[in-house]
């Protein structure tokens, strides 16, 4: 039997992208009228016919859900509380988990549209321009964790970093910390450039020149902390405080530390973003800025069915601030200081 032409097939036929394909073929969104042209002929000559109506019926309940590291405490606790959010009001969901920066993240987002899913939910993917092309071709609603994408009518569930990081700094300076490093995770994480500029300005408000000021990138995992850790002890880096993107990898930098008889928080206060049961359980427990990510994952399930009901409504944002929670991994030098003299 021969094999039924995809649209991927003329896809590569004319060297442009699956969703360019599904835009001419469905005639929804914009496509340069040359590439349309040589789409439209390529699928005559290649024979293609476009599946049946019974294959393409609008699934209105079904809802796909991109999350990126799954595995993590919070995005599951994102996840699971959409999907409770949504079967409340009659939806279903499909879950998947991409790695960060995967294409999988396309060709989710394409499966859906060839679908007509009734919407679709994004959580800390990388964007990349393909990504860029394709949501602009969106025919369905969408809601986003943490990311605007210009030209992208998508509703925005952000968490507040740049106010966190801020704060988080800011503690570990009110607290005689000078030598302070930001262990970040990927650079083009969606939640980086504002915890950046967070943890930067807050360092330069009290009087900190950009020399000073030291950012590292490794990934979200517990094995980059626990790399950081050897970098710190092999280079004799001078730190006396870190702040780090998520728990896991204070968790894995706390762990090393130890392990290498490096008192924690005596020598080495830890600052993390996250709340997940590790780092409660931790000795010493770990301090670290809190968000409520079951409330984070209730309000996109309830922003994307607002869009579902209001397809044309203007997108917009809501912004869920963190909360300090002070354990014991941060150390007050100024006490420290003070029992010396």
């Amino acid at each position: 039997m021969r094999k039924r032409v995809t649209l991927e097939d003329i896809a590569k036929a004319t060297h442009t992208s699956k969703s360019t394909v599904s835009r001419v073929m469905t005639q929804k969104g914009y496509v340069a009228e040359e590439s349309r042209q040589a789409i439209l002929k390529a699928a005559q000559q290649m024979n293609y016919r476009p599946q049946k109506s019974h294959q393409t019926n609008y699934v209105r309940d079904m809802i796909m859900v991109i999350a990126c590291q799954l595995s993590s405490e919070a995005q599951t606790t994102l996840a699971n509380a959409i999907r409770l959010a949504l079967e409340q009001h009659g939806k279903k969901t499909a879950i998947v988990s991409v790695d960060f920066g995967s294409r999988a993240v396309i060709e989710y987002i394409e499966y859906a549209m060839e679908r007509n899913f009734g919407g679709i939910i994004t959580l800390g993917v990388l964007e990349t321009e393909e990504l860029r092309e394709t949501l602009r071709s969106l025919s369905c609603p969408a809601v986003m964790l943490n990311q605007t994408i210009e030209g992208v009518n998508a509703g925005k569930v952000e968490m507040a970093d740049y106010e966190g990081a801020y704060q988080a700094t800011e503690y570990l300076l009110k607290r005689g910390h000078t030598e302070i490093a930001f262990l970040n995770g990927y650079e083009n994480a969606a939640a980086i450039a504002d915890r950046e500029r967070g943890f930067c300005d807050a360092m330069a408000d009290h009087g900190f020149y950009a020399e000073d000021i030291h950012i590292i990138y490794k990934s979200f995992e517990e094995s980059s902390g626990r790399e950081f850790a050897e970098e710190m002890i092999r280079d004799h880096l001078p730190y006396t405080a870190v702040l780090t993107a998520n728990d896991m990898l204070g968790i894995g930098l706390l762990q090393r530390l130890k392990e290498c008889q490096i008192k924690v928080p005596e020598q080495v206060s830890l600052l993390s973003f996250g709340d997940t049961l590790i780092s409660r359980m931790s000795s010493p427990a770990l301090t670290v800025m809190y968000y409520d990510f079951q409330k984070m994952g209730e309000a996109l399930a309830m922003m994307l069915l607002e869009h579902i009901e209001r397809p044309f409504m203007r997108a917009k944002t809501i912004s869920f601030r963190p909360r300090l929670i002070e354990r014991e991994s941060v150390a007050d030098r100024n006490k420290q200081s003070a029992q010396k003299t």
